[in-house]
């Protein structure tokens, strides 16, 4: 006869474990196999009893013993996949933090970029409602990078960009791209007394505000419509007097998908720091060709 020793008896055990009632095809009382299939279920899985459980298994009906196994080893396996989709998720994110610009490691390439974002975007970390993805991207992102631009602006270029920031309101059906832009243009250098010309100053800084309009396609997609491009130049300097040579040197420094968003957004990974945005093909299935931008969350 088996022992079970204190502090906890077997059928203890049992009986506190969860129970869910089996019934037989018939809609009849279980069958004698079918009740020693539960007892055999809830022996081999609760915890701290597991191996008394397998012991008592034996005694009973082989068939049995192996569909409990087979049942607890599904519910393992599982558990290890999600184990594995944790473990991945925070290096994988931490390795891209560091590789964004601006981050611990100098000189990066999109390719190695691109070899993190795809690992968390296998972790499947998603809203699953249209109302859990609201309110998820609710707020303010700043823009990290974009794969359809270099990581380093152009040196030449007539505006200096300081920040591309995303701002979201689904909820509304609203999307706002805001670029902070210093203008380096001088209309003219000036002459110095000992020789020489003065480098050029900044004219003006400001914002261009690209708004737009959004409708969801799916829990965690949505398209996007421009609706206008408004300049707000700042009030402490002169504007440029040809306004339309400036945004078009705002234009060639930012991502298309920025100044003209026109299309479809897919969101493949989003946590309360980090987003992952796919400006879709039309299958909406990632892809190497998609426009990938990564923004952060911004504080202000």
């Amino acid at each position: 006869m088996l022992f079970v020793p204190p502090p906890v008896s077997f059928r203890d055990a049992l009986s506190r474990a969860p129970c869910v009632p089996v019934m037989s095809q018939s809609g009849s009382r279980p069958s004698e196999f079918e009740r020693e299939t539960e007892r055999a279920a809830r022996a081999v899985t609760v915890e701290g009893a597991a191996e008394r459980g397998l012991r008592r298994a034996r005694y009973m009906n082989p068939d049995a013993v192996k569909a409990a196994r087979a049942a607890k080893e599904t519910v393992k396996n599982e558990r290890q996949r999600a184990d594995l989709r944790n473990l991945e998720y925070l290096p994988a994110k931490e390795e891209l933090l560091n590789l964004l610009p601006g981050g611990a490691v100098p000189n990066t390439t999109p390719s190695e970029l691109l070899v993190q974002v795809r690992t968390l975007e296998m972790c499947g970390n998603l809203p699953n409602s249209q109302v859990f993805c609201e309110l998820a991207l609710a707020g303010q992102w700043s823009l990290a990078y974009s794969s359809s631009v270099p990581i380093e602006l152009p040196h030449d270029a007539g505006v200096s960009i300081t920040r591309m920031q995303q701002v979201l309101d689904l909820a509304a059906g609203k999307l706002t791209h805001i670029i902070d832009y210093i203008d380096l243009h001088a209309s003219d250098s000036l002459e110095l007394n000992g020789g020489g010309t003065e480098p050029p100053k900044p004219v003006s800084s400001g914002r261009l505000l690209v708004q737009c309009s959004t409708v969801f396609t799916s829990a965690s997609a949505f398209t996007v419509k421009l609706n206008e491009h408004v300049l707000r130049p700042s009030k402490q300097a002169p504007v440029r007097s040809d306004v339309e040579s400036l945004v078009q040197d705002i234009q060639a420094c930012i991502p298309r998908e920025v100044f003209d968003p026109e299309g479809a957004m897919m969101v493949t990974f989003v946590d309360p720091q980090l987003r992952v945005t796919r400006l879709q093909a039309a299958d909406h299935e990632p892809s190497a060709g998609d426009t990938i931008h990564i923004y952060l969350r911004s504080s202000s």
